[in-house]
């Protein structure tokens, strides 16, 4: 075999798929400090944009990398938020340094501009290399920061064009960062989207199917038995749908914190409709708890049946939205997801949950006519429905936890 062909056909079982030969990674962790997105990338030559910084002297070397087009930013930041920080910002057309004193559009810093060294666009990926001072300052803004003395936060973030808004394209190291020497590779803070996925797995395939099981096939169980003078099913399903409001009140406060509000386009909500999604399950779920605050006494009003109708339609519209929630999740840049580790769990609860249903519905169609007459006792069918009952709560345990695990080790 030709001895070309040979170092041809090494080559490409060397390079993973996705990865780069691109000279950015080169010497991570030994003569420059890399950060990258996602997590852990620069092992792997596999970022999807990335910083690299060294001392040289008196002045500070940078390097930026990212696949396709657009610009990489990097902020400087006493905190891990963005307000009160200096970047430089790479594209097409060089490079150059902001100022940003808050969640408006960075100001532009026109002494001490950084220098540009060398800038390529080749095969789908963007480089650029420049140089800036140790001491960094914007005038306009009263800031100033010595690279060489003070350890800083470091923002990372991607957009289109020159400058734009980049919505979820950004990480932030997990703490300050000392420039001055080198610090090997960074790894970005995801606690606050973690934590945010893990209270919304909890809720939604934790609680809510279980709940709402239990409100449509087990009113005529556990009769007799009363919880604080009210009957079990009813005490296990509000109990259940409090859990699910609670904590997706708190999944919406973390990723609220960790966005910094809400600051999705419309064509950004197109790509991806999460976010979206994920807004139209929390209204329906508080909805439902006022709504339950002012139903009609039991019988058979108008009222209370009207009350049933709509209380069913948006439990049953939070549910299946919420499902369609959490797979989107799969598709966010700021988590790794798989589909072997996330969705398949996911496709493993949803179709649990469906044949839970069809087969509760089938035992009490055969049981109909006898449960009807059932008053004081509960309706024939009742160990059979606690048997299936206790099958896919165990299956909603071990779905939630494989979806935190995965979310958590998504970092």
């Amino acid at each position: 075999m030709d001895s070309k062909l040979k170092v041809l056909i090494t080559a490409c079982f060397l390079i993973s798929p996705g990865s780069t030969q691109s000279s950015v990674y080169q010497g991570c962790g030994q003569d420059k400090s890399c950060f990258g997105s996602p997590s852990g990338c620069e092992k792997t030559n596999n970022c999807d944009y990335m910083y690299t910084w060294k001392r040289v002297g008196d002045k500070m070397e940078w390097e930026s990398y990212r696949k396709g087009t657009g610009y990489t930013a990097i902020g400087v930041s006493k905190d891990s938020k963005m307000g009160e920080d200096i970047m430089f910002v790479c594209s097409q057309a060089g490079v150059k340094e902001y100022v940003a004193t808050g969640r408006v559009t960075p100001n532009l810093i026109t002494d001490n501009a950084p220098s540009l060294i060398s800038k390529s666009s080749v095969n789908g990926e963007m480089y650029c290399k420049f140089q800036s001072g140790l001491k960094l300052a914007a005038s306009s803004a009263s800031l100033t920061m010595d690279l060489s003395t003070t350890s800083f936060y470091l923002l990372l973030a991607k957009g289109d064009g020159e400058m734009s808004y980049h919505t979820q394209f950004k990480a932030s190291t997990a703490s300050p960062v000392s420039l001055n020497t080198v610090g090997g590779v960074y790894s970005e803070s995801k606690i606050m989207i973690q934590l945010h996925g893990l209270f919304m797995v909890v809720a939604w395939v934790g609680c809510a199917g279980i709940g709402k099981i239990i409100a449509k096939h087990f009113k005529q169980t556990w009769k007799g038995s009363k919880v604080f003078g009210a009957d079990v099913w009813f005490q296990l399903h509000r109990t259940l749908m409090t859990l699910v409001v609670l904590f997706t009140i708190i999944g919406l406060i973390l990723i609220m914190v960790y966005e910094g509000g809400w600051h999705y386009t419309a064509e950004e909500i197109r790509k991806n409709p999460h976010p979206a999604l994920g807004l139209v399950v929390v209204i329906l779920s508080l909805i439902q708890p006022v709504m339950a605050a002012f139903r009609p006494a039991p019988g058979k009003s108008c009222k209370r049946m009207t009350f049933f109708v709509f209380h069913s339609m948006f439990g049953a519209a939070a549910f299946a939205l919420s499902m369609t929630t959490l797979f989107q999740a799969q598709h966010l840049d700021d988590l790794s997801l798989t589909f072997q580790g996330f969705a398949v769990p996911l496709i493993v609860y949803v179709v649990g949950y469906g044949a839970t249903q069809i087969i509760l519905t089938i035992q009490s169609c055969f049981n109909k006519n006898e449960r009807e007459e059932i008053i004081d006792e509960d309706a024939p069918g009742s160990a059979i429905r606690k048997i299936v009952l206790l099958g896919f709560t165990l299956l909603s345990i071990a779905v939630a936890i494989s979806l935190v695990v995965a979310i958590f080790q998504s970092a």
